[in-house]
């Protein structure tokens, strides 16, 4: 009996804390609503692991007094909204690739077969960068771009999605390997294939770009500037020559000087 009544002034004394500070219950509809749609919000808009969007979570209960559950309670409600959040993703990118183009999809899943007279796939060949500053290596450089160029990304209107949601599912691609890519389901393969066309798109001409000034470095203005100062070189003992002759040269030639004396009489002086 002094056991029940004990734990109910426990349970007594939590409520009037409770309703002392204002604390909400984690069950309440009005506060329930808020706190999934921050957490939805933040699923979306930021690329976090279950553990930060957890801690995010308990965050912003702490900050508008709502009173934390279990932890294994939480710990499911992120996973869902994660997860959720990453089927949104997925969908909307696939959906945005086939209002631009039907066929897009289908043409980028064909980058991830490999040709018979071939050791990868068309997609880790376009994934790989110019190794070599020469000038074959920047004309291949070019043909890379325009080869993925070729897809139009562009047209692919993403501007509902988080830039930092698609450089992240961006990455995610880019790490995979062509076969690992090829067993992932629709609609994720054409959202991270999507992802990482557009993200190579970029890439490829900042790579042409960057070799070409490399090349415009080594290939011609130093080798100007070497032909310069070699000729600055060969003139050096000329100009040597010359200085010489000047550091040498007569001495200034005499001259009349008119001087008067005390007197007011003119004589001519020479010096």
């Amino acid at each position: 009996m002094s056991d029940a009544v004990g734990l109910r002034s426990v349970y007594q004394h939590a409520w009037e804390i409770r309703d002392a500070y204002a604390y909400h219950e984690y069950d309440d509809a009005e506060w329930g609503r808020k706190f999934r749609t921050f957490l939805h919000g933040r699923a979306w808009t930021h690329d976090e692991g279950l553990v930060a969007l957890f801690n995010q979570a308990v965050g912003w209960m702490r900050r508008h007094r709502v009173l934390l559950p279990g932890v294994s309670v939480l710990a499911r409600k992120v996973s869902e909204v994660r997860t959720a959040a990453e089927k949104r993703l997925h969908a909307t990118v696939s959906r945005a690739a086939h209002r631009a183009d039907a066929t897009l999809p289908g043409d980028l899943v064909a980058t991830l077969v490999t040709p018979e007279d071939a050791r990868f796939s068309e997609l880790e060949r376009l994934r790989r960068p110019p190794t070599r500053t020469t000038g074959t290596a920047f004309a291949r450089s070019l043909e890379r771009a325009d080869e993925i160029g070729a897809f139009q990304l562009g047209r692919v209107r993403l501007s509902q999605v988080p830039p930092n949601r698609l450089a992240a599912l961006a990455r995610y691609g880019l790490g995979s390997k062509a076969a690992s890519l090829e067993r992932a389901e629709e609609p994720k393969r054409t959202a991270m294939l999507t992802a990482v066309m557009r993200h190579l798109e970029a890439k490829a001409i900042d790579e042409a770009l960057d070799l070409f000034q490399v090349l415009m470095a080594t290939r011609l203005i130093s080798t100007a500037k070497r032909a310069t100062e070699k000729e600055r070189l060969f003139t050096l003992p000329q100009l040597e020559k010359a200085s010489r002759m000047l550091a040498r040269g007569p001495s200034p030639r005499p001259h009349r000087v008119l001087t008067r004396r005390h007197s007011g009489a003119a004589r001519v002086r020479c010096c």
